[in-house]
């Protein structure tokens, strides 16, 4: 059960969606990163649920969506508007319950079942958004690819440029690696994509 100890703390230190709306985005990519702050977040889903969240930073990020969805995302179309909704929600359930057990009240067995179901659906939302974005990324990032072994097979084979050109298709690795992907996975799908295409292997 949420203790009023615990819900104040998350009330006065937050996270709470009034505080996160008043600072900067670039403030609050900072907050949501706080040890204290994630773990007065996991104490009080622990003590409403019963069991240890999984992936807490997922929970906070529900604040960096609901008070700044358009900094978020690069685009907003159904995926993100249901998403920032679930976040919404999710973060009104829990921050009625502290307010009740702050001022002493019991929290009902009824809002404690609506609360995990508002997490559940928050949780995986997000997956459904984090899955759609790694493939946008994927295909923007195999797009300059493409880009750049065409000018690599356009270059002189002695031409300085092509260090410049290599240092590009490794730059895209790495992104490839930070978000996930399989720089394998995106060669083989280049060569379905572009049958015929010369230079994958420099991909």
């Amino acid at each position: 059960m949420l203790t009023q100890q615990d819900a104040t703390n998350l009330l006065d230190h937050g996270p709470t969606l009034a505080q996160c709306q008043a600072m900067t985005f670039q403030a609050l990519m900072q907050f949501v990163r706080d040890a204290g702050c994630i773990e007065r977040l996991k104490t009080c889903m622990q003590q409403l649920t019963g069991e240890e969240p999984t992936e807490p930073k997922h929970f906070m990020t529900s604040y960096m969506i609901a008070a700044f969805p358009t900094h978020v995302f690069d685009t907003i179309g159904p995926v993100e508007n249901a998403l920032t909704a679930a976040a919404r929600e999710f973060i009104a359930q829990l921050e009625s319950m502290a307010g009740d057990a702050r001022n002493g009240n019991p929290v009902d067995a009824q809002a404690i079942e609506g609360f995990r179901a508002a997490a559940a659906d928050f949780h995986a939302k997000f997956n459904t958004w984090r899955v759609a974005d790694k493939e946008r990324l994927t295909v923007l990032l195999a797009t300059q690819v493409v880009a750049l072994i065409t000018a690599k097979i356009a270059l002189p084979a002695d031409a300085p440029e092509h260090a410049q050109v290599d240092h590009g298709i490794a730059l895209i690795k790495d992104k490839l690696r930070a978000i996930g992907s399989n720089p394998e996975v995106l060669r083989a799908a280049l060569a379905v994509a572009f049958p015929g295409f010369p230079g994958f292997a420099n991909v």
